[in-house]
């Protein structure tokens, strides 16, 4: 299974699942499209989630429709990001601001950010990213520009479900007894929470 990302705010899991006609796919050349038929899609991977919805799907009777989730499931972007340790500015910013009534220091923190990515978006490589690379050229024999390729962002990752139980036994000693209501509505045959998933990096 890999996390991919298409760009920013896009990442999709992607497995190795049967394909069937409607389903979604992710070709690394083609792009993102709707399965048509059933059957084998050389080269194709199944989307099972994304952070952004892919389907579009009517929203009620009279016919109005709009992009959802259906059969790829939502993916949390702010999650994603944090697992493969991409910077949440906002946060970073909410962090700095230090009270929610400081929005010149929120938006300043984004907007200096923002400047800085823009700033320094065509220096891609460290001078010391340079010497290794030479060094690792004359030691090897590889060209400097296949090993600069090891320099660039990473766009995919092995990744695996985790399963977390956040259960815990209930004790309103009320589940045995006849003579008592229960009224606790987030308890499930005696325990109180419930088991959910996490991505992680293999």
């Amino acid at each position: 299974m890999k996390l991919i990302k298409i760009n920013t705010d896009h990442y999709i899991v992607v497995d190795d699942s049967e394909i069937k006609e409607g389903d979604w796919t992710y070709h690394h050349v083609k792009g993102i499209y709707e399965a048509r038929v059933d059957g084998a899609y050389t080269n194709q991977k199944k989307i099972t989630y994304s952070t952004q919805p892919l389907e579009l799907l009517t929203l009620s009777e009279n016919g109005l429709s709009g992009m959802g989730f259906s059969k790829v499931k939502p993916l949390n972007i702010f999650n994603v990001k944090e697992l493969i340790g991409e910077v949440d500015v906002e946060k970073k910013a909410s962090e700095y601001a230090i009270n929610d009534f400081d929005d010149y220091a929120f938006c300043g923190y984004i907007s200096g950010y923002n400047q800085a990515l823009e700033d320094n978006k065509g220096k891609k490589y460290t001078k010391e990213d340079v010497i290794r690379i030479v060094e690792k050229s004359r030691e090897t024999g590889l060209t400097i520009e296949y090993l600069l390729l090891s320099l660039q962002p990473k766009t995919e990752w092995e990744v695996e479900w985790e399963t977390i139980d956040n259960r815990q036994p209930c004790h309103c000693q009320c589940h045995n007894n006849p003579d008592i209501v229960h009224f606790v509505a987030c308890c499930n045959n005696e325990w109180i929470g419930k088991v959910t998933q996490k991505l992680k990096l293999k």
